[in-house]
């Protein structure tokens, strides 16, 4: 039985991770560190800003520089994204459809807050979500299970009644972790052994897509 539906945001209700990911290279450039698109959204789809800069630029980068970067990187990809800023094809349909079934709706990402009400007021959704957990609200990114956790115990749901949206290898990992199924939205690059993982219910390339009798609806 499903009783609520968690989604991940960056990739997942909006397709903006080219945009993430060149805004970062240009960042870590700035500071001597080279890198492909495909390596960095390897080891950093799903992680937060400290744990990404302090992978790159070194663990014992103070939190000031931290802070600061930080806020750099997510001016500039608000600046970037803010005119290309749209929901994934049949977003708010599926939204529509899961309050008439009487479901639970949480956001869980690893963004910060401010690109939270960023993307949600963008797209008329900030009062959408019952829950809403970000990169503030966890100690670890994903794959840890931590933002996924947060949403279910906030919302006194087990685990195994949740279905997650993701769109990265780091999110389908998490939401299995937490003992959650899956549905993946590949906007992004995803393997073989991510969608073939027991977990993962479908894949579709948006929302249009997702096949409704998986919610025993």
């Amino acid at each position: 039985m499903t009783e609520t539906l968690i989604f991940d945001m960056d990739g997942t209700i909006v397709d903006n991770m080219a945009v993430h990911i060149e805004v970062w290279l240009s960042i870590l450039a700035k500071h001597g560190v080279a890198q492909t698109a495909e390596d960095f959204h390897h080891v950093s789809s799903g992680k937060t800003n400290p744990e990404i800069l302090r992978y790159y630029l070194g663990a014992n980068l103070s939190n000031e520089d931290v802070a600061t970067l930080g806020e750099e990187k997510e001016l500039l990809y608000r600046t970037v994204y803010g005119d290309h800023l749209s929901a994934v094809a049949g977003l708010y349909e599926m939204l529509e459809e899961a309050r008439h079934w009487g479901l639970r709706l949480a956001l869980a990402t690893s963004a910060p807050p401010i690109n939270v009400s960023f993307v949600l007021n963008g797209l008329h959704l900030q009062d959408t979500f019952d829950v809403v957990v970000t990169a503030d609200d966890v100690l670890l990114g994903k794959p840890n299970p931590e933002v996924f956790l947060t949403v279910s115990k906030r919302l006194n749901c087990d685990p195994a009644h949740c279905v997650v949206f993701e769109d990265a290898p780091a999110g389908i990992q998490a939401a299995q972790r937490a003992g959650m199924r899956c549905v993946v939205v590949a906007t992004s690059s995803v393997t073989t052994s991510d969608i073939i993982a027991p977990h993962v219910i479908q894949v579709v390339q948006d929302f249009t897509m997702v096949d409704r009798r998986l919610f025993g609806r």
